[in-house]
């Protein structure tokens, strides 16, 4: 295997520095060749030799230099020339690093050399070993052998020079040269055997080396990762093309071809190989000259491309990749992948060496000038990248086209990888350099960079150090000495990553180099302050250039704050104006306005006072800066606006104290309570009074206490009084509230005497007493009582009540639990007893309490037992307790079913034990299939069963309060009637099945190891001693039967491994597993019996083996007393002789098993050793003396050979004789019964004849076997008398033979007799294919017999005749298919009852197989047909139209679409066409022409019809029910109108006669359907522009479906219908609510059901397009409203935060706590800078806090629905905000200016214009105020946070965004997410394919025209 010089054949060898063999063998290389280590690197020969030393498998590395450039292969090299050197190893395996040289044989030669000593050998060492004078004396036997190693030697020499040529040179056998003389022997028995021998052999050899050359492949040169060029292919054809030739004629030569004559002679076995060789070579030569006449023309190309400047080689690219394609569809033997795959590979290694010499990979860094590096690179990066699109586009599209148009397309189906493996590598090192050469340039721009400002200079100096310390870092990165452009080279990518390591902390450094001028600040004040850290730093001259307009700017961002309170206090006066004015958190109206004036003046107030303290001395002659024009106008604005504020609290405090005396007194003479409902009462003291207490106080507070007015503090001192009376007020209302509040209809019931005689007393407070009458006090203190006795008394009744609750509740608990309660436990069985007792126990003694309780209850509300209204209370009580105790029942049915769940992680409830019982396995419990309800005992079902019943049966323990017949004495029955617990109880029974089930398929697995405790270990035992192999189960044992043979040494080892590996794999096997997440099963019971089986199953073959060691040694050692004692006797008669002879044949015919029976008997010693068997020790002796002895005995019986020669002569001549003449005999005996009668077909007496022969036969047999065992004895040769034997096979065939012939006649003479109507043709052919089977079975010589040709020709002439019988039953059969019959056989034929199969097959008709066929084959296609027309007249007469009642139209009948009326139309279509291309068609031609013509009429009305149906039907209610659409078009109303009376008039038509084909043949019915489709279509028109113009109106309506636009303006007079396409329209708005009997909308509702009123009522009359606008407008007003409201509702502050959420929509709760939370952060940014260094921790605590309420309010179980998803979403953004300040807290960041804070999102309100705003970095977006209601937000991680910069960033810019990331990640989600928290719609688009650019632009339009967001998923798919 060849790989290129430049080392890349083994890249995946990396060299240890140090080791010696590399050393070693670099060395020795490159002294042995001379090369130049400057142009080859040693680190290329190391590598290639570490390859080689460390594979097992590689023996050979072979060097040699070709065109100057070393050439490395791991075999013999096949061409080339000049001096080579190798390193070989002695034996294969990998050589360690210590003492190597003694394991390595190596050296170096040459081409020439080889070349020199063949010639030597072939003209020196030949002739004289040949030459018989040279001999002298020498033994024949030596003569020979050393002419016959000689030969070898010149064959070996001869085939190691052709290699070095590339040329196969084929060695010649002993005797070449006398090859004529030996092919002119007439006589095969005079031809020399030593010579047919030595062709034999050598046709072997010629075998194996020309197989090794045809088996040769290209690929050869990939297989260790090399890089050889696409030149070298070409040279491989060219090199085997030449190779075949040479071998071709070395084949061809005379001399070759008397070996074939010779071979053919003596019917040599390998004479066909042969010739396979000589076709073999042939073929191979045929092939190669077509593959290398399609390559010549690309090696001039590949030459062009090779010399080619590398930027200008892309034509070239493109050019070789089509001649590629090109010999791929032209060349067929060449369109193999293994081929192609191998030639594109070699050019894109062209293609990567050329850019490596383009690049340089050494000099690459060097280059002066970046920019240029960078260009070249890409240069480089973008031819490669057009080579492999090249090859795509190829592949994909123009592959087909170099195809022929006669052939067919092949593609290129094999993976890409194959072919740019290395090359893929290779570009994604260049992108590597790419990246190097992009940041060079980019840092390269630093040194021109200047900054300017404060901090300039500095800054200015640590950038140029920046750039200074990156060329250091560059330098040392580009100085290095190794190949860059190696993708293998691990140091490059270290070095790499150590220099972008080195440039992230440059980028860091960069990044903190912060902008710290002027301009970063936000405000006036942060501006003072920056000034105040600076101090004299502003003297500098530089910075007071840069600094002087900043100054200015000072001045005029005072003014704009000053402009801005303006603007705060204009909206102010305009809020009080309207009266909604807000006011301070916290404070009553008027001193909370008073408070706002404050600090709204102590807002400008500070600035003004820094102002003035600050001294601006003139700059440059100029006046200072306070005596300014903007200075002067900033102090007017000042004076103006603190004299405006002052003014506002003036007269907001002397407005309040002209009319207090005047509520004071009216108030006071309220009644002291009001009656709200009947039910409800409330404290009378008026709101004002509280009003006016609390701005009493606030104003003392705010410093207006002398100013207060008489009547006001006057109220203020008896302030105690009052709140004494309120309090006892408060306490009697309460409790009064409280019992009816919480008094339900029964208790009510019970409870009517004493509140009639309460609300009697309550009438003085209600009616006679106010807050100035006498005595109020103890009328308050005696009704309170009286009201309070009751509350008492109820509140018992309600403890009561609450008591049975809390003790049912108690039982929720489920009655079972896991072991010890802990998690990974099991169920408790064990403890089930104790723990269902213990429950029980504590159930029914609460039962007797419950009733206790009970009594109690009757007597609170002394109430009379029989009375009904204490039965209707202990019937809800007994209803309630039923319903707890459903409860309890389902928490312990939720418990199975909560730890049988398979989507939970939990631990396994239940466990079975799988053990091997005998030899099934089965578990403990069972878990076999079985019934629900019933299930069998001792399975998990039944344990499940009985479980469920112990929790059903506490149900069972407390008798009912109100017991009667029909509810039965206890709970146990009401049960039943609760079917969503029933159905727990069933879902839990059915995951029992399931989990068993899933059990059961384990077992099933581990069932293959059935056959280890299945099959019989001796029985397997003795199979393997028989075949040497076992198999595990019957499906991997084969049809037929193996051969036999006898197991080695190393099979029994390997099956004693594969016990050891199995116990090792059973041993790995799980000790359990968990099904279905909660059903365990133990395996360990099952391990541990299948661990016993193994080792019992190991210790077989041990046993075995040791039992073979004993047994042969204790026979040899028997053969050996036995061998001794016979051959010591002497030897004096025949019978002597013969004892002798066969104790000598013993030791013979065991001495070769014997000698070498020794070595593998320790071996397998040791290896028992090895598995610790004990070997006895007697064993182990007999091993160590029984060779010495059995030397010896082979000593005795050579002794005693020689001392019976002379006898034994004799005996040998005598059996020779013998032979001799039985060899005449039995030649006489074969040619007899050769030509014996029973071979022919006409004998008659076969079986006389055959028994004749076969006892003359056994005869034979038995002489032949006494001779046999006498030439045994003796050693003399016999020969295999085959005639013999092929006379006894030849009897066996004839015999079965003749008793086929005889069975058959018999057969067929016995079915002629049978009348032909009753002969079943089918059987009677089946019998004859059997006949048939049979003769073809027998073996190959019968076929040739007479006698078996003539039984086979008389099979298929019957079975002929019978298949034409067959086919002449067909009932289709008439009289003229009769006479066509006759007359193709000319035979007359009367056909009756009495007709026999004799008569038919008399007829011959065999002969006339064809012509039978076809008339019967006509005669059924004419039934066909005849039938086929007849179905069409019947079922068309039957088919009718059906009509059917549109929804909402009981005056109109349409035409039903029947799907079945059309497949049976489309059907009889493809009938009648397929009758009409029938060649029998003529008989029927005119019938089948007019139900053409009928159907095809049919079709086309049908499909009109329903056409013009559709299209009306979409129409009609839009034309009839839209007065707006017919005003704007009327011409198209008329022709619809005039289109709906020509359709009313065919459907009333068609329902007249329904009949589908005298319908539609109708004449003129398809013309007028046809001009009603075309009027259709053209109203169809004008309805869309229609539509155009109101999506123009509103522009929702691009977002909607046409059907579902034109509903909406059919239903445009009916809102309430509109409505239910509101969410189409809308993000959340799903519902209206309007006024009773009026189309004013008041309220919305979302989709979650969620309501919010409307800031005003809208009416939605009109057209839709305009109500639907004012819906938009009055919907974003109110979440406007709303949210302003919230956020006067939070700064007030009544409640807290976690109260405050509950009186407010979701979307305005959540806007507003992003609002607050944005401000409190600002607020505690604003501390730091104060000084307050904990404010951020402060605030990070709140927020904890608040979160914490939260979450505890959603522990609350009351809490409803709406009310939790709303504070889940809030919590879900708290958090995010509390992670936020705590970042905030951690990275210590004290200012609001910093990105981490200016990079969230955060909403602010605006008060100018009463809206919500978000920002986020430098971007601002205005709240959409879309509805969006109760919906829930995503969880927002920092990934988000990204998201949100970039798409914010780009909006900011006017531009999109396209996040990208895997599918499933949330790009779509995040997105919409962007949307909620701006108040945004977002409509979601799945693009595809069928998406084209009038959809896009109608989507454009709608989003451009209503200001909402498109998201487009998979955009990428338009």
């Amino acid at each position: 295997m060849v790989a290129s010089s430049d080392g890349d054949g083994f890249h995946d060898s990396q060299v240890e520095p140090g080791d010696p063999r590399t050393e070693f063998a670099s060395d020795f290389i490159v002294r042995c060749l001379n090369i130049n280590t400057l142009k080859v690197s040693e680190d290329v020969i190391k590598r290639w030799a570490a390859k080689i030393f460390d594979d097992p498998e590689s023996r050979v590395f072979v060097t040699y230099m070709q065109a100057g450039n070393p050439i490395f292969e791991t075999d013999w090299p096949t061409d080339f020339s000049g001096k080579f050197a190798y390193i070989s190893k002695k034996t294969p395996g990998v050589i360690p690093r210590t003492d190597f040289r003694q394991l390595l044989t190596y050296g170096g030669s040459s081409s020439e050399q080889l070349q020199l000593l063949s010639a030597i050998t072939g003209e020196v060492f030949m002739p004289m070993m040949s030459n018989v004078k040279n001999h002298g004396n020498w033994p024949q036997v030596v003569t020979q052998d050393l002419v016959s190693h000689t030969h070898r030697l010149k064959n070996t020499i001869d085939v190691a020079s052709g290699s070095t040529q590339g040329r196969t040179v084929l060695p010649v056998p002993i005797g070449y040269e006398r090859l004529e003389e030996a092919a002119s022997v007439t006589e095969v028995r005079e031809l020399d055997r030593h010579v047919i021998h030595a062709i034999e052999t050598i046709v072997i050899d010629w075998t194996k080396q020309i197989h090794m050359v045809l088996d040769a492949n290209s690929t050869q040169h990939l297989l260790d990762q090399g890089s050889p060029m696409p030149t070298e292919e070409i040279n491989f054809w060219n090199r085997r093309l030449e190779n075949l030739h040479f071998i071709y004629t070395q084949i061809t030569d005379p001399k070759v071809q008397k070996m074939g004559e010779i071979l053919s002679k003596v019917g040599s076995c390998y004479l066909t190989a042969f010739k396979r060789v000589l076709r073999d070579v042939v073929e191979a030569m045929k092939e190669a000259t077509e593959i290398c006449g399609y390559l010549g023309p690309l090696e001039p190309h590949l030459e062009e491309l090779r010399t080619a400047e590398f930027p200008e080689s892309g034509p070239l690219m493109e050019a070789a990749v089509n001649l590629v394609c090109v010999v791929w569809a032209r060349c067929r033997p060449y369109r193999k992948p293994a081929r192609v795959t191998v030639l594109l590979h070699m050019l894109a290694n062209q293609i990567v060496a050329q850019c490596r010499e383009y690049l340089d990979p050494y000099e690459i860094f060097h280059e002066e000038e970046v920019d240029e590096l960078a260009g070249k690179v890409d240069t480089a990066l973008a031819l490669l990248t057009h080579f492999k699109d090249t090859y795509r586009m190829y592949k994909t599209e123009r592959l087909s086209g170099a195809f022929p148009a006669d052939e067919q397309f092949q593609p290129w189906d094999f993976s890409d990888t194959i072919v740019f493996h290395q090359y893929d590598q290779f570009v994604t090192r260049v992108r590597a350099i790419k990246e190097v050469a992009d940041i060079a340039a980019e840092f390269n721009q630093l040194e021109k960079i200047e900054i300017s400002g404060l901090n300039g200079r500095f800054l200015t100096t640590q950038v140029m150090g920046i750039h200074e310390d990156f060329l250091e870092h560059y330098k040392i990165f580009s100085n290095n000495k190794y190949d860059n452009l190696d993708p293998l080279c691990t140091q490059f990518d270290q070095d790499l990553e150590t220099f972008k390591e080195l440039i992230e902390d440059l980028d860091h450094r960069l990044g903190s180099i912060a902008c710290q001028a002027f301009d970063n600040c936000a405000d006036v004040e942060s501006r003072f302050k920056l000034m105040d850290s600076l101090g004299s730093l502003l003297e500098r001259p530089k910075v007071q250039e840069d600094f002087e307009e900043k100054e200015e700017e000072l001045i005029v961002l005072f003014s704009e704050e000053l402009d801005t309170a303006k603007r705060i206090y204009d909206h102010k006066m305009r809020e009080k104006d309207a009266s909604f004015a807000t006011v301070h958190r916290n404070m009553p109206y008027v001193s909370g306005q008073m408070k706002w004036a404050k600090e709204l003046l102590e807002r400008i107030d500070r600035p003004y006072r820094e102002f003035q303290c600050l001294d601006f001395p003139g700059r440059s002659g100029m006046e200072p800066l306070m005596q300014s024009d903007s200075a002067k106008d900033m102090k007017l604005k000042y004076a103006e606006m603190a004299a405006l504020l002052q003014s506002f609290e003036d007269d907001v405090f002397n407005e309040w104290k002209s009319n207090v005396d005047e509520k004071t007194n009216l108030n006071l003479q309220e009644p002291l309570i009001k009656r709200v409902e009947p039910f409800v009462l409330d404290v009378n003291f008026d709101a004002e009074l509280i009003a006016v207490l609390r701005e009493v106080k606030h104003m003392t507070m705010l410093g207006r206490q002398e100013e207060l007015p008489e009547k006001a503090n006057q109220l203020y001192s008896n302030v105690d009084k009052y709140i004494s009376y309120t309090q006892n007020l408060d306490l009697l209302v309460g409790y009064y509230n409280k019992t009816l509040s919480l008094a339900n209809s029964w208790e009510y019931a019970l409870m009517t005497e004493k509140l009639a005689a309460i609300d009697q007393t309550l009438l003085r407070a209600e009616n006679d007493l106010n807050w100035e009458s006498e005595g109020i006090e103890d009328y308050i203190m005696e009704t309170k009582e009286m009201v309070h006795d009751l509350e008492q008394r109820h509140q018992k009744t309600l403890d009561n009540c609450d008591r049975i609750t809390e003790m049912a509740d108690s039982w929720k608990e489920p009655l079972f639990d896991r072991k010890d309660g802990k998690p990974e436990n099991l169920i408790d069985l064990e403890g089930r007893a104790e723990r269902v007792r213990k429950r029980y126990e504590m159930i029914t003694a609460h039962g007797k309490e419950i009733h206790k309780l009970v009594e109690e209850n009757q007597q609170s509300f002394q109430a009379q037992t029989e009375s009904k209204e204490w039965q209707e209370y202990i019937r809800q009580l007994d209803e309630a307790l039923a319903i707890k105790f459903k409860n309890c029942i389902e928490e312990s049915y939720n418990f199975f079913l909560e730890n049988t769940d398979e989507e939970k992680l939990i631990f396994p409830l239940f466990e079975a034990k799988l053990q091997l019982v005998e030899e099934d396995l089965i578990f403990i419990p069972s878990l076999e299939e079985t019934e629900l309800e019933h299930p069998d005992q001792g399975t998990l079902m039944f344990i499940v069963t009985d479980l469920i019943d112990d929790v059903l049966n506490m149900s069972t323990l407390i008798p009912r309060l109100c017991a009667d017949k029909e509810s039965g004495p206890h709970f146990r029955e009401a049960m039943t009637d609760f079917l969503e617990t029933e159905q727990l109880r069933i879902d839990f029974l059915e995951r029992v099945p399931v989990a068993s089930g899933r059990a059961r398929d384990h077992r099933d697995i581990l069932l293959r190891y059935e056959y280890l405790w299945v099959n019989d270990r001796e029985e397997m035992l003795q199979h393997f001693l028989q075949y040497g192999v076992i198999w595990e189960n019957e499906d991997e044992e084969p049809a037929a039967s193996p051969p036999e043979r006898s197991p080695t040494l190393q099979d029994f080892e390997d099956q004693i491994d594969m016990y050891k590996n199995l116990i090792e794999e059973v041993k790995r096997l799980e000790n359990s597993i968990v099904l279905e997440n909660w059903l365990r099963v133990d395996c360990r019971p099952f391990k541990h019996s299948l661990l016993n089986i193994l080792e019992k199953w190991g210790n077989l073959f041990k046993n075995y083996l040791l039992e073979h060691v004993v047994t042969s040694l204790e026979e040899l050692e028997r053969t050996i007393q036995e061998a001794d004692a016979g051959l010591s006797k002497p030897t004096t008669n025949i019978k002597e002789l013969v004892d002798v002879m066969a104790h000598l044949a013993t030791i013979r015919d065991r001495q070769y098993a014997t000698d070498q029976m020794f070595v593998p008997l320790q071996q397998t010693i040791n290896l028992l050793k090895q598995y610790d068997v004990e070997v006895p020790d007697e064993v182990q002796a007999k091993l160590e003396d029984l060779p010495d002895k059995w030397d010896r005995t082979k000593k005795i019986a050579v002794t005693k050979k020689q001392e019976v020669a002379p006898m034994q002569a004799e005996e040998v001549t005598r059996i020779r004789k013998e032979l001799a003449e039985f060899d005449a005999e039995q030649g006489q005996f074969r040619e007899q019964f050769k030509h014996t009668q029973c071979f022919t077909a006409e004998c008659e007496t076969p079986y006389q004849i055959l028994d004749q022969y076969n006892a003359r036969l056994v005869e034979l047999e038995e002489k032949l076997g006494e001779l046999q065992t006498s030439a045994r004895l003796f050693e003399v040769g016999v020969s295999e008398f085959k005639p013999l034997k092929n006379c006894r096979k030849e009897i066996r065939q004839l015999k079965i033979l003749w008793d086929h012939i005889f069975l058959i006649r018999n057969t067929f003479k016995s079915w002629e007799e049978c009348k032909w109507t009753e002969v079943d043709a089918g059987e009677l052919g089946l019998t004859c294919r059997e006949f048939s089977l049979v003769l073809r079975s027998m073996d190959r010589e019968v076929t040739g017999w007479d006698a078996y040709n003539g039984i086979n020709e008389e099979v298929k002439q019957l079975a002929k005749s019978l298949a034409a019988v067959a086919e002449l039953r067909s009932p289709a059969i008439r009289d003229r298919h009769w006479n066509e019959l006759m007359q193709a056989t000319g035979v007359k034929l009367i056909m009756d009852e009495n007709t026999t199969l004799a008569d038919l097959l008399a007829l011959k008709l065999h002969n006339f197989e064809d012509e039978v066929k076809n008339i019967v084959d006509k005669a059924e296609k004419e039934d066909q047909m005849g039938k086929q027309i007849t179905d069409f007249h019947k079922n068309w007469d039957d088919q009718n139209f059906e009509f059917e009642e549109p929804p909402n139209r009981k005056d109109l009948r349409l035409i039903k679409t029947d799907p079945q009326l059309i497949e049976i139309l489309e059907d009889n279509q493809v009938q009648l066409q397929n009758m009409m291309s029938n060649r029998f068609v003529a008989h029927f031609e005119k019938q089948v022409t007019e139900w053409q013509k009928k159907l095809s009429t049919a079709d086309a009305v049908i499909n009109t019809w329903f056409e013009v149906q559709r299209n009306w039907s979409h129409l009609e209610s839009i034309f009839t029910g839209s007065e707006d659409l017919r005003s704007r078009l009327p011409e198209d109303s008329a022709r619809f109108d005039q289109v709906h009376t020509d359709f009313m008039s065919i459907l009333a038509e068609a329902e007249q006669d329904p009949n589908v084909i005298r319908v539609t043949n109708k004449p003129g019915t398809l013309d007028r359907l046809e001009k009603l489709n075309d009027d259709l279509n053209l109203c169809q028109k004008a309805l869309a522009r229609y539509l155009e113009t109101k999506r123009l109106a509103f522009p929702r309506f691009y977002f909607v479906a046409p059907a579902d636009l034109l509903d909406i303006l059919s239903n445009s007079a009916y809102p309430q219908k509109v409505c239910r396409h509101l969410t189409k329209l809308f993000d959340s708005l799903a519902q209206l609510e309007f006024e009773e009997d009026s189309k004013r909308a008041v309220k919305m509702f979302s989709k979650e059901g969620e309501e919010m009123e409307l800031d005003e009522a809208c009416a939605c009359e009109g057209q839709v397009e305009v109500w639907l606008n004012a819906i938009e407008d009055r919907m974003k007003e109110s979440v406007r409203r709303k949210i302003q409201e919230a956020m006067g509702a939070y700064e007030q502050g009544e409640k807290t935060r976690d109260m405050w959420v509950f009186d407010w929509q979701a979307q305005p709760a959540l806007v507003t706590t992003q609002i607050i939370w944005t401000s409190e952060v600002g607020q505690a940014f604003a501390k730091l800078e104060e000084g307050h260094e904990n404010a951020l921790k402060d605030y990070h605590k709140k927020q904890v806090g608040q979160l914490k309420a939260l979450i505890d309010q959603l522990l609350d179980s009351k809490l409803s629905w709406g009310d939790r998803e709303k504070i889940m979403t809030i919590c879900t953004i708290d958090v995010h905000a509390r992670d936020v300040v705590g970042k905030l807290v951690a990275t210590k960041v004290d200012n609001a200016l910093a990105f981490t804070w200016l990079s969230q999102l955060r909403h602010r309100y605006e008060i100018n214009d009463g809206c919500c705003y978000a920002n986020i970095c430098d971007a601002q977006f205005k709240y959409w105020h879309e509805y969006l209601g109760n919906s829930r937000r995503l969880v927002i991680t920092p990934l988000t946070d990204r998201c949100y910069i970039t798409l914010t960033q780009a909006l900011h810019l006017t531009m999109g965004g396209a996040p990208a990331g895997p599918a499933g990640t949330g790009k779509t989600e995040t997105t919409k997410d962007l949307g909620k928290a701006l108040g945004m719609q977002v409509y979601v688009y799945n693009c595809s394919e069928q998406m084209d650019y009038q959809s896009i632009g109608s989507i454009f339009k709608g989003l451009s025209l209503c200001g909402a967001w498109g998201c487009f998923d998979e955009f990428n798919r338009i």
